[in-house]
C-alpha cells in the first residue's frame, strides 16, 4: 500500500506504474526478508489476468 500511495512513483510524475510498484515490492521484499531464518524471499509478478469487461 506505502508503494501505491506514492513511495514507488521513482520518476516522480505523480502516477504509480505496474512496474513500478513491482520493483518497489521486489527491493522491499528482499531488504525485509534478508535477515530472517528463511532468507531472501522474491516476489513474483502473475500478469496472466482474466475477466469479462
Amino acid at each position: 500500500m506505502v508503494g501505491l500511495r506514492g513511495a514507488a512513483d521513482n520518476n516522480q510524475d505523480g502516477r504509480v506504474t505496474l512496474a513500478e510498484v513491482y520493483q518497489y515490492a521486489y527491493n522491499n521484499t528482499l531488504v525485509d526478508t534478508s535477515g530472517t531464518r528463511v532468507g531472501k524471499q522474491h516476489v513474483t509478478l502473475e500478469n496472466q489476468l482474466r475477466g469479462k469487461i
